[in-house]
């Protein structure tokens, strides 16, 4: 492992940061030459966290009677052990699970830290018309994530580029009622449909200025879960629920939302999950404000990059970024390879790539292949 190149939380400073927000800016515009490679490794834990506690990436897994203070030291342990090179940073994210809107709406939030996640139970009984989002202040959920952005950016005050919690809309939906209840609702009500959608989108805009209030004080820019560094206004949109529902309906009830987030950001990208959400892509496309897709293959799919180039190169060819899953790992390396050469480009895509620190000089030549370094 070259230690010069490679940067820490330490040593990454304000040349990183500016390193970073210029590239950045240029793949945003089209205009970078070059794929977005953000490579980080995860060193061997050397010593254990003052506070005692364990490390847990999702913030929800520790009880809320544990002090914001002692999880931020905890986390800050952590990526003391961790390296950057090429387009990464140091970041972290308040990750409270999957639709965390759903918690914040009444949902029970379980954590699951054996499976590295948290659940959304169902709310016994209801049904479409008795859903409603408002904002409650007295959510302890809400009380936790204000806790939280505002401790963690007093805590790294731009060391480390902190991001704020999304999740779909219509997955809330589905969650809090049900998946069976929700198809109901789409062909039965779509009335209420329209009128949780708008409560659900008040409510997800609400938090995210929440969240920004306190961010925007030391945050170079703005990420989230995806960690897509963007110095304008940011967000991944995601609506995996759209998997069960055909064309017509995906327009009806979720385009309007996603075009109107799009709209009132500057970067939006939206997580496209699975052979299965494919049959909405032409739809996405169609968005001219939507900036990229985030293409995952799907959980239990095993095809290499390089089988999905032609979903990339339809994304590309409609003049929008790709982003491959949210985390790429050492071994997929020739999988990548494969697929650039297939696209003839690596231009306008971006891969966050992880790996041990003996994966380091590998890591080093894939990004030097494509002139990262």
């Amino acid at each position: 492992m070259n230690n010069k190149i490679w940067t820490s939380i330490n040593t990454y400073g304000e040349g990183g940061w500016k390193r970073l927000i210029h590239h950045t800016n240029q793949w945003w515009a089209g205009q970078l030459d070059r794929p977005l490679i953000a490579a980080r490794i995860q060193l061997p834990y050397d010593t254990c966290p003052s506070t005692g506690l364990p490390y847990h990436g999702i913030l929800a897994q520790y009880p809320c009677e544990v002090p914001m203070g002692q999880i931020l030291e905890t986390w800050d342990w952590h990526l003391q052990h961790q390296r950057f090179l090429g387009d990464a940073y140091p970041a972290i994210w308040a990750d409270f699970g999957a639709s965390f809107i759903s918690a914040l709406a009444g949902g029970e939030l379980t954590p699951a830290p054996a499976e590295g996640t948290t659940w959304i139970h169902r709310l016994p009984g209801k049904t479409i018309s008795q859903l409603h989002y408002r904002v409650d202040a007295h959510n302890p959920w809400h009380q936790r994530y204000e806790t939280f952005c505002k401790a963690a950016s007093e805590y790294w005050q731009g060391k480390v580029q902190i991001g704020y919690c999304t999740g779909g809309l219509l997955d809330s939906v589905s969650m809090l009622i049900g998946a069976e209840e929700l198809l109901f609702a789409l062909a039965d009500e779509p009335d209420e449909i329209k009128r949780v959608n708008a409560e659900v989108e008040a409510m997800s805009w609400h938090y995210y200025h929440l969240a920004q209030g306190y961010l925007s004080r030391y945050n170079p820019g703005y990420s989230c879960w995806a960690h897509i560094f963007s110095e304008k206004p940011y967000q991944i949109l995601v609506c995996d629920v759209c998997g069960s529902f055909g064309p017509a309906m995906f327009k009806t009830f979720a385009q309007p939302s996603l075009e109107s987030f799009c709209q009132d950001t500057s970067n939006t990208f939206y997580h496209l999950d699975g052979p299965g959400a494919l049959r909405h892509l032409d739809s996405l496309l169609s968005l001219k404000e939507l900036k990229g897709i985030q293409w995952v293959p799907g959980a239990g799919e095993t095809r290499p990059w390089d089988e999905w180039a032609h979903v990339i190169r339809r994304i590309r060819d409609a003049g929008k970024l790709v982003q491959l899953s949210s985390c790429c790992e050492v071994p997929q390396i020739e999988e990548i390879d494969r697929l650039m050469q297939k696209l003839g480009t690596g231009k306008g895509i971006t891969i966050n790539l992880y790996g041990q620190e003996s994966d380091a000089p590998k890591m080093e030549e894939f990004l030097q292949r494509y002139r990262v370094i």
